[in-house]
């Protein structure tokens, strides 16, 4: 299933991923590949709903989710875990949004 995520990590000028600080987010290891799903779809933006339905789950398991990639990486809003999986290099804004940023599209012009 392609949503337009993926890991990130600088690559320094020798050609080795650098490793994301370990004080940004100390549990980012333990992420399972199921909420490294949620994840991919949280940083687009999807609600609880759509995520559920997304992975063929319940909103209660996303909500069960949520709550545990927060204790992991030390976040209790849906903003902070996003900025936690971004700080920690679990996953990287997709294309759309970072050309809004940057301003060469539109910001209206992502969902």
């Amino acid at each position: 299933m392609s949503i337009g995520c993926s890991v990130t990590g600088d690559v320094n000028k020798s050609g080795l991923r650098e490793i994301p600080s370990v004080d940004c987010a100390p549990h980012a290891h333990a992420i399972t590949s199921r909420e490294s799903d949620l994840l991919c779809l949280l940083v687009r933006g999807f609600t609880n709903e759509q995520i559920a339905k997304h992975m063929f789950v319940s909103e209660a398991t996303v909500k069960k989710y949520l709550g545990n990639i927060g204790v992991k990486l030390g976040a209790r809003t849906r903003t902070q875990i996003v900025v936690g999986a971004l700080c920690a290099g679990l996953v990287e804004l997709p294309e759309e949004y970072r050309l809004a940023l940057a301003g060469r599209i539109p910001a209206e012009t992502v969902n």
